[in-house]
């Protein structure tokens, strides 16, 4: 027998320590920084620019970008939701597997248009830097499942995970990875549901004992946030599919 074990305290301890890191408005302003140069060459991204000279260690002052839109697909018309919806996807993609520099609250609060469409993002206070081990085994987690190969995800899974205890069902936690991947491979925007999925996956890890690394919920959270934008603009998105560009390109570099 062995004692089934969540990592709770390592998870609340890496959470809480990204949201008291909002407080930090120096901080932010390297984050935006940072952010504003990894997306520089996607046209349809853009990002307030800092202002050093003007901001202290109370006050972050940035551009003043106009005229901003809320960002709803109400005025917009099939095509140029769709067209928005992969864009924004693209971005968070490149933020995930290439930079590893994540913008984890892409709510609608921080999320804008343009008049020509263009993605305009502010507040960059829930920024996480992931680690490249991090990322290197998310991007194959996510092109795996984009695949419909489940037994490579439960690989991925086992390779990231901060403990497996002795004795422990790997062969159940296994075959119950893959029946997950193979219930959700290729689904659309409208038929997948990643809250679920993630709820899911913890609970398999934590029927089996097996402890995930806490740093892989930051990139489930930057998707989550977007989850219900994406569903209001295209439900027929192929959420997984438009990743494997972006999956191929960073894989290829690691």
């Amino acid at each position: 027998m062995y004692k089934r074990q969540v990592p709770a305290l390592r998870i609340v301890e890496e959470v809480g320590g990204a949201v008291l890191g909002q407080l930090d408005l120096e901080r932010e302003a390297r984050s935006l920084a940072a952010l504003r140069a990894n997306l520089a060459r996607l046209p349809y991204f853009r990002l307030p620019e800092p202002v050093p000279e003007a901001s202290a260690p109370g006050a972050l002052v940035m551009d003043f970008i106009e005229p901003l839109e809320r960002f709803r697909a109400g005025r917009l018309d099939r095509e140029q939701r769709r067209q928005i919806v992969r864009n924004v996807l693209q971005g968070v993609y490149r933020m995930l597997f290439i930079d590893g520099l994540v913008h984890c609250d892409m709510h609608p609060g921080n999320l804008y248009l343009n008049p020509d469409g263009v993605v305009v993002l502010l507040d960059a206070g829930f920024v996480i830097q992931l680690e490249p081990k991090v990322r290197r085994l998310f991007a194959e987690f996510f092109m795996n499942m984009s695949l419909g190969r489940g037994a490579e995800c439960a690989d991925v899974v086992l390779r990231s995970a901060e403990r497996i205890p002795p004795g422990c069902d790997l062969a159940g936690f296994r075959s119950g990875i893959e029946a997950l991947v193979a219930a959700t491979t290729g689904r659309r925007a409208g038929e997948f549901r990643l809250a679920p999925f993630a709820t899911r996956l913890f609970d398999l890890q934590r029927r089996s004992g097996i402890a995930a690394a806490p740093a892989f919920v930051f990139p489930l959270m930057s998707l989550l946030v977007l989850e219900g934008m994406i569903n209001e603009f295209d439900v027929d998105v192929d959420f997984q599919g438009e990743a494997i560009p972006t999956l191929l390109t960073a894989l290829n570099t690691y």
